[in-house]
């Protein structure tokens, strides 16, 4: 997922966006506590059992209809098995994310 960058000191997850002086611009949003010593995947289909150990969660990303806009986790994964369905998990959408200004990195 070269579009997608999730900073693990702050835990903002940031979207790669085209057409911007500053492609990474502002953090999409704070990934939940819930699930950051254990979100170690990021797909845009479902995880196959091959994918992550026990206790591990899964991002699914990018998918119609929300384009990222709306987090859904997969996890955690037990006894070798990925749930059969995501839990969609709300977030707050860092409202500079639509904002054109530029950063320093």
């Amino acid at each position: 997922m070269g579009d997608l960058y999730i900073d693990v000191v702050d835990w903002q997850l940031f979207n790669k966006r085209a057409g911007s002086l500053d492609p990474w611009g502002h953090y999409l949003f704070v990934v939940p506590v819930t699930y950051q010593a254990r979100l170690k995947w990021f797909s845009a289909y479902p995880p196959t059992s091959d994918i992550g150990i026990d206790g591990d969660y899964c991002a699914l990303w990018g998918g119609y209809p929300n384009y990222g806009m709306q987090l859904s986790i997969f996890g955690p994964k037990a006894a070798g098995a990925w749930p059969g369905a995501p839990v969609d998990v709300v977030v707050a959408v860092n409202p500079l994310y639509t904002a054109k200004d530029v950063h320093a990195i």
